[in-house]
């Protein structure tokens, strides 16, 4: 037997083992496509684009015994427009977790703020850090030769789910599959019809008393365009006569993190950057052009989304070190404050008065420079201080998805997604995400069962190795799955062939664990990433000396960018709220649609 399949198989019987000792499962799937060049060309022998999708199954961590399924929890069309946006509590958790991603940031550049490490944890806490910090199981199934841009390939792809689900369950002796099903029946061939709006149907499964796969519920994610596809073609395949064929055992479906925190940072640079503004001090457009930052693209973050993001986070703390420059009475990072002085004696005080301070005064800070009341400062006349308010409450917000990334945090990623919405609706060129955010907040407060909103809250994040602050998107294990299946088929030379991509695609995982574990027996350690960090970390002080002397935050009126003259203080201040509220009206009504079809 092939090594690969060796590979793939172990980790298939794994996940058998784990459905069977009634763990639940959740997956994510992306395109993978890859160009094979011809070594001779010919009329006959040509360039091929290959455009397949892969996708992972990965056991759940995080328990959800005794919760109701029983879905909707509440008709969508019941469910009050307040349920979209933060409420005081979840307003004041954002506040908090702000408060110690600011403060990490203060007491590593600013001695005289060093006593907060006593008092700043190194993890923000969840009910379920236990859980995420133990190692995920992950299994590739078998690449699928279809095209997500194919509507008909979507449909494939769903059936090819719905058949891994089959076999898997049925092998792990939950489910009992009939000798014949009586209720089979060719289903409706899509062709070129039209979803219904919001994919209304594809959020309601029906009653079937003839559905031998009842207790399986595997939700799926992925971008954007395939969240949207993947419903799309359930909702075509709304009439169809098995829950099989209606795809009811392979949803919800679900926009995943990792994209949808690329979406953000792109909608970042279309509020903040701008080509022609290379000579305005301040702007993200100096700072690249100043530190040759090549690798940033801002038209299309997603060509090299992590040149983007590093410069962003850099740009935002140096903002952040200068606001606090203001704040504290400050004249560089050494001299002592003047203003909110801490205590004297501060350092060798018990860590309840170091906490005091932290939660004032920090506090304080977080309130006028981080999360800044933009409907009261609308009209704010210093446009220069207006960009640097949206630096840092972006930026911040930037820190805010990695950092619950990371921590593998359900509940903190629930607050994320009400705020993203709200940013989003304050941009006419991200309507799509902004649907994505309202469909997310509806299934978790609405459509689905409690039982599955817990499943969603929690069932996103991988954790490769294990350990604590470790996890990442689900997307993201996806695109490191298909970089090494990729690696592999590229090692193939002239053999590549359908079945040998499969093959790579179903052991991708498992090759990628095995290198890990021959390079740890064999003492071979990871490239050092501290000389990248320490010249990142002297480009801040360079970019904090220049706003010293921009001093963006010292008020003065009628002073502006250019290029950002109408700029206000918060992006969120732009949002009408009876507009967003009509929105949100219409989309509850247009889903509430799929539900009356379901009776």
């Amino acid at each position: 037997m092939n090594m690969l399949d060796l590979i793939g198989g172990h980790f298939s019987d794994k996940l058998v083992e784990e459905v069977r000792c009634g763990k639940k499962i959740q997956g994510p799937g992306d395109n993978w496509d890859m160009k094979i060049h011809a070594h001779d060309m010919l009329s006959t022998n040509q360039n091929t684009d290959l455009h397949y999708f892969a996708s992972n199954l990965i056991v759940e961590r995080v328990p959800s015994e005794n919760l109701s399924n029983v879905s909707p929890q509440v008709k969508i069309s019941s469910l009050h427009n307040t349920a979209f946006l933060l409420d005081s509590n979840e307003a004041n958790k954002l506040r908090d977790d702000i408060k110690v991603l600011v403060g990490r940031v203060l007491l590593q550049k600013i001695p005289h703020l060093s006593f907060l490490k006593h008092v700043i944890p190194n993890h923000i806490a969840h009910p379920y850090k236990k859980e995420m910090s133990k190692k995920s199981i992950i299994v590739p199934l078998p690449m699928m030769m279809k095209d997500e841009k194919k509507y008909e390939d979507v449909v494939d792809i769903l059936d090819g789910y719905e058949q891994h689900l089959e076999k898997i369950f049925v092998k792990a002796d939950v489910i009992e599959k009939p000798v014949e099903d009586t209720n089979s029946k060719t289903p409706p061939i899509i062709g070129r019809q039209s979803a219904s709006a919001d994919q209304a149907r594809a959020h309601f499964n029906k009653d079937d008393e003839y559905d031998y796969m009842k207790k399986i519920s595997v939700p799926f994610g992925g971008d954007q365009m395939t969240r949207v596809r993947f419903a799309g073609a359930k909702d075509l395949r709304a009439g169809a006569n098995t829950a099989k064929h209606r795809f009811d055992h392979c949803c919800p479906f679900v926009a995943e993190l990792f994209h949808t925190k690329m979406a953000y940072v792109q909608f970042v640079y279309n509020l903040l950057y701008k080509a022609e503004s290379t000579r305005e001090v301040g702007t993200l457009k100096f700072f690249r052009e100043k530190f040759n930052h090549r690798n940033v693209t801002p038209k299309k973050v997603t060509d090299s989304y992590e040149g983007c993001e590093q410069l962003l986070l850099q740009v935002g703390q140096a903002y952040l070190l200068e606001a606090a420059m203001e704040f504290w009475g400050m004249g560089n990072l050494e001299e002592s404050p003047t203003k909110h002085v801490p205590p004297a004696d501060i350092h060798s005080q018990e860590n309840e008065k170091k906490m005091e301070y932290f939660q004032e005064v920090v506090g304080e800070f977080v309130n006028e420079y981080a999360l800044p009341k933009g409907e009261q400062e609308i009209f704010e006349s210093d446009k220069v201080r207006a960009y640097g308010l949206n630096v840092i409450e972006l930026v911040v917000f930037l820190m805010q998805l990695i950092d619950t990334c990371k921590e593998g945090d359900g509940e903190r990623s629930m607050i994320n997604k009400k705020r993203l919405l709200m940013y989003f609706k304050s941009s006419n060129s991200f309507k799509n995400y902004s649907v994505e955010m309202f469909t997310w907040i509806a299934q978790i407060k609405s459509l689905c069962s409690e039982e599955m909103a817990h499943r969603l809250k929690w069932g996103r994040f991988v954790n490769w190795n294990g350990g604590e602050g470790k996890n990442i998107a689900c997307d993201m294990a996806q695109e490191i799955c298909n970089r090494v299946s990729k690696d592999i088929v590229k090692g193939m030379g002239a053999n590549k062939t359908p079945q040998t991509m499969m093959r790579a695609s179903k052991a991708a995982a498992g090759v990628d664990q095995i290198v890990k574990r021959v390079n740890e027996v064999s003492n071979i350690k990871p490239a050092s990433q501290s000389h990248t960090h320490k010249e990142t970390s002297n480009e801040e002080v360079m970019m904090f000396q220049d706003l010293r002397k921009l001093q963006p935050f010292n008020t003065k009126k009628g002073r502006y960018h250019h290029n950002f003259k109408e700029i206000v203080v918060s992006p969120t201040s732009s949002v009408n709220m009876s507009e967003l509220f009509t929105w949100l009206e219409k989309h509850k009504k247009q889903i509430a649609m799929g539900d009356k079809t379901q009776k």
